[in-house]
């Protein structure tokens, strides 16, 4: 049985789009493999008795719902995208252009139209300004994006291309995003705008629109987010997932029912406790936000993901009571689902399967069509224990911990990213080569993750540092007595608000040996002006702007503490990270030396905040190399440093 590397991960094989006819007859995915240093996606068909068909380089696609088209999209030139059909009878494509960031693509329902959504330049220039040939204007709060830099003037538009006459069409709101265009019928159109100004509003409005022209407004929302359009099988419903704002991100995504002839709408879940969607961090580069609202065929329920705890599985939402009902169950997280006839097909991971595709029966039976190279029957992996420790409520609260695959040199506190999501039952890359590698890893769902309802969502609102650090501490404590861990030496480690988290205990603790901050902040009031979001999230996650609230920024901000640290801490930044700049790990490593602290920087050229899922190839084996060597630099066997 092989034993885990760090290079074991690079060429890895994992599903990263779904799509089927109605009737279940085509199913397709799109796989993400390593080649290059880059990675490439090819698209494969599922065959008759289980065997797949390759059709050729894909990284996105949908099928028509009579399964006789597939739509799909390929790399173009400088960093467009080949929008391509294909005729599933005889095999002919048609090249429909080149566009930028293509997403969301749909038939009509008889197949003869199609929607996407992409970025369209619009005409704007600041006024009053002069035009200089290399000077960029910026005009607006949010003029950067992780993933894709500085705004560059476009704007998300959909574009609607009939097929008959192969002409393309551009719905345009002007200065907003759109998303999410789902065809009512053939001739209309149901779909999201954000507001005119962005800058100082969340909330998203639903617009149905005649392919003629005509527009109405269907809902303007509850005050928050939308998203997950889905239409009914009849045509006279639409679904879809939102929130009020209260919370920001803390606050639970409800489904709503509307009925698109009299544009009433209910809320379906307004009394069930957990928040629709996967929350789930993960390193292995899966996008959690590729599960959908599944109707079944008479439109008497809804199928969709839902976290809760450590799992994300399948369930059915009754359109009549809006009662919630487990479909599948277990220890795994499910990534996507999309319904096609009667069953659902899927695809997520577990604990000992880095990626896996399975067909979910109406009565939860559930049957895997194709898994990957990582698994327990291939590698020496290592299985969670669960232990529980006392919550920041009282309650009884569920930890993990990964023994090391050999004997235990040390244990390692992994802090997820958020604040508001959490770790699951999925198998983790980092985690896996630390066990290999003789590191037992603690994993903690603390005060301020999803999983178990609004309440304890909220339990870090206002107050990161507070609530989440004890528990932190009560989880690591109640690991080390469980396992008995005690006289090992401990590491703590996370990315993003896991990095915060990270800097934030080494600056309150002197409990651990080491550290390593990824993508990390360490002042909330400059991250303020300077991050892809922290502009908008710091006004409800922080009580108000930083200029309104200072002190209590301050007081959140690990670099007012920076003399109380004495960890030796690694901190790893890409420099082209726009939702926790680089700055903010320039500031900490600074201050850090300047107090004659141990810290060292590593800078990961031309990489964002997702380095560590869906960083280039040769980034992420660097990055596995330095875990690696920053813990056993100071992860002595035998040393207690608790």
């Amino acid at each position: 049985m092989r034993k885990i590397e760090a290079g074991t991960f690079l060429n890895m094989e994992i599903p990263v789009s779904l799509s089927c006819s109605n009737d279940g007859k085509q199913v397709f995915v799109s796989f993400r493999k390593t080649e290059h240093d880059c990675y490439v996606s090819r698209i494969r068909k599922l065959g008759p008795n289980g065997a797949w068909i390759d059709f050729g380089e894909g990284a996105m696609q949908t099928v028509s719902g009579d399964g006789t088209k597939l739509l799909y999209v390929t790399a173009g030139e400088e960093g467009r995208q080949k929008l391509i059909i294909r005729d599933l009878e005889d095999g002919k494509e048609e090249f429909l252009g080149e566009y930028l960031r293509i997403q969301e693509l749909s038939f009509s329902e008889n197949g003869k139209k199609l929607v996407f959504t992409a970025a369209f330049p619009l005409k704007h220039e600041p006024e009053d300004l002069p035009v200089l040939s290399e000077v960029q204007w910026i005009d607006r709060v949010k003029f950067k994006t992780d993933g894709v830099g500085l705004f560059d003037g476009t704007y998300r538009q959909i574009g609607v291309y009939d097929l008959e006459n192969g002409t393309l069409s551009v719905i345009s709101e002007g200065r907003r995003d759109l998303s999410e265009p789902g065809f009512v019928g053939n001739d209309r159109i149901i779909y999201l705008a954000i507001p005119v100004d962005p800058d100082n509003s969340d909330d998203v409005h639903l617009y149905s629109r005649e392919l003629t022209g005509e527009k109405s407004e269907i809902w303007n929302g509850p005050g928050g987010p939308i998203g997950h359009l889905s239409v009914s099988p009849d045509q006279k419903y639409a679904a879809c997932l939102a929130h009020d704002n209260r919370y920001w991100e803390a606050t639970n995504f409800k489904i709503y029912l509307f009925d698109l002839e009299t544009g009433v709408f209910r809320c379906l879940t307004e009394d069930y406790d957990r928040s629709v969607g996967n929350y789930v961090i993960n390193d292995t580069g899966y996008d959690r936000n590729q599960y959908s609202l599944e109707w079944n065929a008479d439109g008497s329920a809804i199928d969709t993901l839902i976290t809760d705890g450590y799992s994300v599985n399948l369930y059915r939402v009754s359109t009549e009571d809006g009662s919630v009902t487990p479909v599948t169950r277990g220890k795994q997280v499910l990534f996507s689902a999309k319904r096609a006839g009667n069953v659902i097909y899927a695809f997520g991971s577990d604990e000992v399967t880095d990626a896996r595709i399975v067909e979910i029966r109406e009565d939860g039976t559930v049957s895997s069509l194709w898994e990957g190279e990582i698994s327990e029957e291939r590698y020496q992996l290592s299985r969670s224990k669960s232990f529980w420790y006392n919550g920041c409520d009282g309650s009884q609260r569920e930890g993990l911990y990964y023994p090391g695959t050999e004997e235990t040199k040390g244990i390692i506190l992994d802090i997820h990213g958020g604040p508001h999501y959490c770790h699951g039952y999925d198998l983790s890359y980092d985690i896996q080569l630390l066990t290999a590698k003789g590191y037992g890893v603690v994993l903690c769902n603390p005060a301020g993750s999803q999983g178990s309802g609004e309440k304890r969502a909220r339990e870090s609102y206002h107050d990161w540092g507070g609530k989440d650090y004890q528990e932190l501490l009560t989880c690591l404590t109640a690991a080390q007595k469980t396992f008995s861990l005690e006289k090992l030496p401990a590491a703590v480690m996370g990315g993003s608000y896991g990095g915060f988290m990270t800097n934030w205990m080494i600056s309150h603790t002197d409990r651990f040996t080491c550290a390593i901050s990824e993508r990390s902040t360490c002042n909330r009031y400059s991250q303020a002006g300077t991050s892809d979001c922290a502009f908008r999230y710091g006004m409800f996650e922080f009580d108000g702007a930083a200029w309104e609230n200072p002190q209590h920024y301050m007081e959140h901000s690990p670099i007012s503490y920076v003399k109380n640290v004495h960890t030796p801490v690694l901190l790893i930044h890409g420099d082209r990270d726009m939702n926790c700049p680089l700055s903010q790990s320039e500031e900490w490593y600074s201050a850090l030396k300047m107090e004659g602290k141990k810290a060292y920087l590593a800078v990961f050229k031309g990489e964002y905040h997702s380095l560590t899922g869906k960083g280039r190839p040769k980034s992420r084996l660097d990055r596995y190399h330095l875990l690696l060597w920053w813990f056993d630099r100071y992860m002595k066997k035998g040393e207690a440093y608790v």
